[in-house]
C-alpha cells in the first residue's frame, strides 16, 4: 500500500510543502530492511503477480493539528490529493517483471490559507519504471537523474504493490519486517531517523469488483527521532505513530486496491526552553481500481 512517512520539521514542512507531503503520504517508507520472518499455512498456494495493465484512483486526506500556546485553539487543516495512475506489469526475463507507473492526473487542495497547495503539474504525465520479482519484491525502482521531486514520487510508489516474502500464500499466512531510514539535512534537522516495525497477515477472503480477493492486513508501529537547529537554537524531535491498512489481492495475481490510516504525533523541543507544541497527523488513503477491471484472462 502506498504510505511514505512524512518527515519533519513537522511545522516548517507543513508550511512549505503541503502538497509534496500529501503525495509522499501515499506509500510506506523505504530503508534498510531486515529479512522478513514468514509463516505459511496448509492453505497456501504458489502466488505471483501477473502481467497486465490496470488504472487506479489514489486518494489521500491528511488532517494536521498543532497545539498553540496562550490558550489559543489548535491550528487544524486538511490537505487532499487525488491521483489517477496506470500501473503496468510486463515480463522481463526469468523471474522478473517490469513495473511502470504513469501519473495520468493529479490534483490537490488545502484548507490552510497560510500554506496554499503548490502546483502539482510537474508530476502529471510522469512515468516511473523499475523491476520487481513475481512476489512483489523490488529489484530496482528509483530516479536516476537526481531530481528531488521525482525521487519523492518514486519513494511514494515504491510499496504500491504488496510485497510477499514467500512464494506460497494463503489465508493465515503471516510475516513481519523492520525497516530503518535515515534522512540527512531535512528542513531544520541535520538527521532524522525512523524505525518501522510491521506485521502482516492474510486474514481472509472477500470479493472486490466481482473477483475473489485476499484481505492482507498490516499493522505497524513507528518511532522517529531527529537533531538539528532553528534560529541558532538546538532542536530535538521525537515522534511515534501507527499504520493500519488492508490490501486486496486476487490469488490469480492482480492487485485490487487498499485502504489505510496512518497516525503520527511529533514533538519538537528547543533544548534551552523545553518542549514545543506537539503536532498530530492522520493520513487516510484509499486505492481503487477503475473500470475496466482486468481479470486473469484479460492481461
Amino acid at each position: 500500500m502506498p504510505v511514505v512517512l512524512t518527515h519533519p520539521s513537522a511545522r516548517s514542512l507543513a508550511r512549505r510543502f503541503p502538497g509534496r507531503r500529501a503525495i509522499a503520504a501515499v506509500l510506506a517508507s523505504a530503508g534498510l530492511l531486515t529479512l522478513p520472518v514468514a509463516r505459511a499455512t496448509a492453505q497456501a498456494h504458489p502466488f505471483g503477480y501477473t502481467a497486465g495493465t490496470q488504472r487506479y484512483r489514489v486518494t489521500t486526506i491528511t488532517h494536521s493539528q498543532r497545539d498553540q500556546t496562550g490558550g489559543r485553539a489548535p491550528l487544524e487543516y486538511d490537505v487532499t490529493t487525488s491521483e489517477v495512475v496506470t500501473v503496468t506489469l510486463a515480463p522481463h526475463g526469468r523471474d522478473t517483471l517490469a513495473l511502470s507507473v504513469h501519473i495520468d492526473s493529479i490534483d490537490g487542495s488545502s484548507t490552510n490559507m497560510n500554506a496554499p497547495m503548490p502546483a502539482l503539474d510537474w508530476a502529471r504525465g510522469a512515468t516511473l519504471t523499475g523491476t520487481i520479482s513475481p512476489s512483489g519484491q523490488i529489484y530496482a525502482f528509483a530516479d536516476a537523474n537526481g531530481d528531488p521531486n521525482l525521487a519523492a514520487l518514486y519513494a511514494s510508489f515504491r510499496h504500491f504493490l504488496t510485497q510477499f516474502p514467500v512464494k506460497t500464500v494463503g489465508v493465515g499466512t503471516t510475516w513481519s519486517d523492520t525497516s530503518h531510514e535515515r534522512v540527512l539535512h531535512r528542513s531544520s534537522f541535520d538527521s532524522v531517523k525512523t524505525e518501522t516495525i510491521a506485521t502482516w497477515k492474510v486474514s481472509g477472503d472477500t470479493t472486490v469488483a466481482g473477483q475473489t480477493a485476499w484481505k492482507v492486513e498490516r499493522s505497524s508501529v513507528i518511532a522517529m527521532t531527529g537533531e538539528g537547529a532553528e534560529g541558532g537554537l538546538a532542536l530535538h524531535l521525537d515522534g511515534d505513530g501507527t499504520i493500519k491498512s488492508v490490501n486486496f489481492i486476487s490469488p490469480l495475481g492482480i492487485y485490487l486496491g487498499a485502504r489505510s490510516t496512518q497516525t503520527m504525533r511529533i514533538v519538537e523541543t528547543f533544548k534551552e526552553s523545553g518542549s514545543g507544541a506537539p503536532q498530530t497527523q492522520t493520513i487516510k488513503s484509499t486505492i481503487e481500481p477503475l473500470p475496466p477491471i482486468r481479470t486473469a484472462s484479460a492481461r
